[in-house]
């Protein structure tokens, strides 16, 4: 076995005369075995398999075909055990971007974004207000963007109140399951302001109530 993964093995051997490449691997814990081949004659043979289940263990057997059809197989099969990955993702980057949601005064699109140091997916909890010392019940809201596992990551809070705290806190989990989280941390939205077509329209009344003057 010349290199193990989290989810791959590869391995290499000889032969005494050129062969094609065979290899069947059998996950322990399921039973199930598939097969990996190449066809070309060599004496250097080297497979990788992939896709593999972290932390479960294989039985590999190996063998290949000669010119003139006879099988060459190993003595006895190999054991692999896939090393399971338990290192969580590391966050940095942590960042809130607050904008008005476009013709509202009333509501706030929050954007929050940071960095994993390997794939992982991204989910926010947030709660209104400031929380009590030492409370650790999950927050009351979530948005999840799971499935697509990334370095970079931004998620959406729409529809938050203008000039009011929340809490918001941010977990990554990996590939493998390994859970990282972040906060909770505190925000305040920012405080409500004018859109431009509120402005617009405030300017057509002003005009309008100058003409009703005569």
């Amino acid at each position: 076995i010349a290199e193990r993964t989290k989810s791959s093995f590869t391995v290499v051997w000889t032969t005494d005369e050129p062969a094609s490449s065979i290899i069947e691997y059998k996950d322990k814990a399921t039973g199930v075995t598939q097969r990996n081949s190449d066809e070309t004659l060599k004496t250097a043979h080297s497979i990788k398999v992939e896709n593999l289940v972290s932390g479960d263990t294989y039985e590999v057997k190996i063998s290949g075909i000669n010119k003139t059809e006879n099988t060459l197989e190993a003595v006895a099969p190999l054991t692999v055990l896939v090393p399971r990955d338990l290192i969580p993702p590391v966050i940095s980057g942590f960042k809130v971007d607050n904008a008005l949601v476009p013709g509202r005064t009333d509501r706030i699109q929050t954007v929050v974004s940071w960095k994993t140091d390997k794939i992982a997916d991204a989910t926010v909890y947030y709660e209104e207000g400031a929380g009590t010392l030492g409370d650790v019940k999950e927050l009351a809201n979530k948005v999840a963007v799971t499935g697509a596992f990334v370095l970079n990551h931004s998620v959406i809070l729409p529809g938050l109140k203008p000039g009011t705290i929340y809490r918001v806190k941010i977990v990554s989990v990996d590939d493998s399951g390994n859970r990282a989280s972040f906060g909770p941390r505190t925000i305040i939205t920012p405080q409500q302001t004018q859109s431009i077509t509120d402005i617009i329209f405030k300017n057509f009344e002003d005009s309008f109530k100058f003409l009703r003057n005569f």
